[in-house]
C-alpha cells in the first residue's frame, strides 16, 4: 500500500495532484493500490481521482492515518512539505519518498527522490539525501499514461492551424487566460478553439467572445488528453501539461504562470519544442505576434512537434511506480 500525501487546490495548482495520479495508475496497473490525502480542495480532488484511488480525509495523527491503511511507504509532494514532515513519517517506520522540482528541503529523510523536470534534476541539489534513491531527468516525467494511447504518428503540420488549444492550468492567473484567447482569436479566429476548464455561467464582456468562430470548454482531464491530442498549437502555462503537449507533439506557446515554471518553460523553448512569453505589460500584443510566426510557419511546427517527442517517452510515471513498489518490498 502506497499513501500520498499532496497540495492542491486554487493556491498550488493541480500539477501535483495529477502526476501522483499518473503515478498510482501505473502502480494499479502493477498490482498495488494508493491512497491519497490532500492539503486542499479534497471536493475536487476527490473528482479528479474520479474513484480509481481513495481519498481519505486526514486526521491530526498523520502517522496513525498512515498505519491505519498499512501503508509502508509515504509519498509527498507539494512544496510546504520538508524535513519536519518527512521525520515524522520515518521515525514511525515508513519509507518516505518525495517529489520535488528543485531541492525546496534537503530531504534528510527521504529513501527516493523523483525529479522528472529538464531543469534542476541534478544529483548536487540532494547532497543532504545521503539514503535516497535519486529518479532525475525527463525519462521519470510523470507524464499520464493515457497520453501513450492518444498520441498520433509524427506528420508535417498541416499549413494552417485548424484546432488551437488554450489550458492554463485551470486558474486564470492575474487574467492571462482572457489575455490569451484575445490573442489567438484575434490572430486565429477561424481556428476552432479549445480552452481547458469549465465554462463560466456568466461569461464577462470581453472581445474574443464575439470574434471567435468556435469555442469548446473542456473539463474532464481524459477527454481533455483526447482534445490536446487533436490540437496543432496551443498557448499553455509552464506545467506539467507543457511536457504532456511537448509529448504528443503539440507546439505550443508557453506563458509561465509561477515562478516555478519560468525554467520549465526556458529549457522546453532552448530545446526547439516551445516559444515563451512571460507574463506582463503587452501580453496580449506578444502573444499575438508569437502565434503569427508559428501560424505562418509549417515548418517551424513540423520542427518543435519533433523536438517535444524527442524529449519525452511518457513512461516516467511507470519507472517511479516501479521504484516505489521496490522500495515498499524491501521495507
Amino acid at each position: 500500500m502506497i499513501l500520498v500525501r499532496v497540495e492542491c487546490g486554487s493556491q498550488h495548482g493541480w500539477g501535483h495532484l495529477m502526476r501522483c495520479v499518473a503515478i498510482a495508475d501505473e502502480a494499479l496497473e502493477l498490482g498495488v493500490t494508493t491512497c491519497f490525502q490532500v492539503d486542499g480542495d479534497a471536493r475536487q480532488a476527490a473528482a479528479l481521482l474520479a474513484g480509481r484511488h481513495r481519498l481519505l480525509d486526514i486526521g491530526t495523527d498523520a502517522v496513525r492515518d498512515a498505519r491505519a491503511i498499512n501503508a509502508q511507504t509515504i509519498v509527498l509532494d507539494g512544496y510546504g512539505y520538508g524535513d519536519l514532515q518527512e521525520a515524522t513519517y520515518a521515525e514511525c517506520g515508513l519509507d518516505v519518498a518525495v517529489m520535488d522540482d528543485f531541492g525546496h528541503a534537503p530531504h534528510r529523510h527521504a529513501r527516493l527522490i523523483a525529479n522528472g523536470n529538464l531543469h534542476y534534476a541534478s544529483p548536487a541539489l540532494y547532497r543532504e539525501a545521503a539514503r535516497a534513491q535519486l529518479l532525475l531527468g525527463p525519462a521519470y516525467a510523470p507524464i499520464r499514461p493515457l497520453m501513450r494511447t492518444v498520441r498520433r504518428p509524427l506528420q508535417a503540420a498541416r499549413p494552417q492551424p485548424q484546432r488551437v488549444l488554450v489550458v492554463l492550468g485551470g486558474s486564470n492567473f492575474g487574467g492571462m487566460l482572457d489575455f490569451a484567447l484575445d490573442a489567438v482569436v484575434s490572430v486565429l479566429g477561424s481556428c476552432a478553439v479549445v480552452v481547458a476548464g469549465k465554462r463560466p455561467r456568466a461569461l464577462p464582456a470581453r472581445t474574443w467572445i464575439s470574434k471567435a468562430r468556435s469555442i469548446e470548454w473542456v473539463s474532464e482531464p481524459d477527454a481533455l488528453a483526447s482534445a490536446m491530442a487533436q490540437c496543432d498549437l496551443a498557448v499553455s502555462a509552464g506545467g506539467m501539461t507543457s511536457y504532456e503537449l511537448a509529448y504528443l507533439g503539440v507546439p505550443a506557446v508557453l506563458v509561465p504562470a509561477t515562478a516555478a515554471q519560468a525554467p520549465v518553460s526556458a529549457e522546453l523553448a532552448r530545446l526547439g519544442a516551445a516559444y515563451v512569453e512571460a507574463p506582463g505589460p503587452d501580453l496580449t500584443r506578444r502573444l499575438m505576434r508569437s502565434l503569427e510566426a508559428l501560424s505562418e510557419d509549417c515548418e517551424r511546427r513540423t520542427a518543435m512537434a519533433a523536438a517535444g517527442r524527442a524529449i519525452f517517452d511518457a513512461l516516467g510515471a511507470q519507472r517511479i511506480a516501479s521504484a516505489l513498489i521496490g522500495l515498499a518490498r524491501a521495507h
